[in-house]
């Protein structure tokens, strides 16, 4: 998960263990996972299946991956940690929610929907200083027959105490989010995390990884270990793989841009770059870059653009991320994703970049059948004020504005107003004169003209 290194004390630099947000630091300190189950209506012969469905979840993790290894005949490269993995994970159930380390909820499906979202079969979920929470659904026979078998306790059971371990999502609609920038493998299997469908070799790669990361073990010194799944390429260095980017970008909350470099798995250096201010709106199109460093993907990981800036590049799953860096300034920061709206997938490039003095993000969401959308926002702290303008775009490319907001000081003007509201459209009309002054009279033209170009050639890019 993102935050498996982080500390639970938000203010603390380290955490006390690695990893003791999550379950795994007790289970590997001989410690039992202590459950709750709340099954509101279950007999006592419901209540022992579910308990027995959590208890053999836990131990198929580590029995789980156990039998991969013996699969792959690599006992004896993994024998510190066979006889762990071979004893599985003392589970105990107790009748109070306050004396537990999870709270098993098992619901029927419309309410964990409700509790998890409308489109998920079960979530794990946790909130600073309380007990961990797991929304399981009932088993139903109309719904494992529709959903294939998915949609089960124990599929969806197995998935979620994962997670509880500090495992992230591998299906495409969540694994870029949840998962840590250095500790995710550079590809994905169609393991639990993934598919719910079975556990896998690289369910296995995660939990000796993590096992790892908790114990300060550095599995194979600087050549690392080669990946459980036979057909992987991917091999992991002190618990990250080695297939990925040396370099890690991160925006920071000051919006300076933060640059770490990463040789056999350790940090070797960090840079923090100050935005360099763009004297006009800066054209989002494409330059030609020198590639001058690639991963052994074929991706580009340092390049050289015309100007002679650095470009760097990271990437987690389809995820991009690159930096531009001349003279000491970081001039730009890019990313590029994907994004899901329903089952529809949509390809999306965002910017971040000062202008003027104020910090700027904007963005292009395209999908190749069925339009899409821009925005730009422009926030200026030092003189308190700020723009968001966002446009949407039919298939055929053609644009109207969706939302235009202008805030100088404390008051708002809005594109959204009432009509007839006279006193807001005198407000409004004296916060526009004062934007103008500021970013140009004409600026609004040449924003929506650049999301529209930018867009165009985005969309262009998709159809490709």
């Amino acid at each position: 998960m993102a935050d498996f290194d982080l500390p639970v004390q938000p203010d603390a630099d380290a955490p006390k263990t690695m990893g003791e947000r999550y379950l795994l630091p007790q289970i590997l300190a001989g410690k039992p996972v202590r459950i709750f189950v709340d099954a509101p209506g279950a007999s006592d012969k419901d209540y022992a299946k579910y308990q027995e469905i959590l208890a053999k979840s836990y131990n198929k993790w580590f029995t789980g991956t156990a039998d991969v290894i013996r699969s792959a005949k690599r006992e004896q490269e993994f024998a510190d940690i066979m006889p762990l993995l071979q004893k599985g994970v003392n589970v105990e159930f107790v009748d109070h929610a306050s004396a537990a380390d999870i709270w098993a909820h098992i619901l029927p499906w419309s309410e964990v929907r409700w509790k998890c979202g409308p489109s998920a079969g079960g979530c794990y979920q946790r909130r600073e200083g309380e007990t961990p929470d797991l929304f399981l659904p009932k088993d139903h026979f109309v719904l494992k027959v529709l959903s294939s078998g998915q949609l089960g306790l124990s599929r969806v059971g197995l998935h979620e105490v994962g997670h509880s371990l500090g495992l992230s999502d591998q299906y495409d609609k969540a694994k870029d989010s949840t998962s840590h920038h250095r500790y995710s493998s550079a590809q994905s299997g169609k393991g639990v995390m993934s598919s719910l469908k079975k556990f896998s070799c690289d369910d296995a790669d995660g939990i000796v990884n993590l096992i790892d990361l908790v114990r300060g073990v550095a599995r194979g010194g600087n050549t690392g270990w080669k990946s459980l799944c036979p057909k992987s390429q991917d091999y992991y260095i002190r618990s990250q793989s080695a297939l990925r980017s040396p370099y890690v970008l991160s925006l920071q909350e000051d919006n300076s841009l933060l640059l770490e470099i990463y040789q056999n798995g350790e940090k070797h250096s960090a840079q923090t770059y100050t935005m360099a201010s763009q004297g006009a709106f800066l054209p989002l199109i494409p330059a030609k870059e020198t590639v001058l460093q690639r991963d052994k993907f074929g991706r580009p990981l340092l390049s050289q653009g015309p100007h002679g800036e650095k470009i760097y590049y990271y990437y987690v799953f389809e995820a991009a991320t690159r930096m531009a860096v001349l003279n000491g300034k970081a001039l730009w920061l890019s990313q590029h994703n994907f994004v899901w709206n329903g089952r529809k997938k949509m390809d999306r490039t965002t910017f971040f970049f000062n202008q003027n003095g104020a910090f700027v993000t904007t963005g292009v969401v395209v999908s190749k059948n069925k339009g899409g959308s821009a925005f730009y926002i422009e926030e200026n702290e030092a003189e308190n004020r700020g723009l968001l303008v966002k446009l949407a775009f039919d298939k055929k490319g053609n644009s109207h504005v969706t939302e235009w907001r202008e805030a100088y000081g404390i008051v708002e003007a809005s594109a959204k107003k009432k009509q007839g509201d006279k006193e807001m459209s005198v407000a409004s009309q004296a916060i526009r004169r004062q934007v103008e002054h500021h970013i140009g009279v004409g600026t609004r033209e040449k924003i929506k003209s650049q999301l529209a170009k930018w867009y165009q050639i985005r969309q262009e890019q998709v159809k490709k």
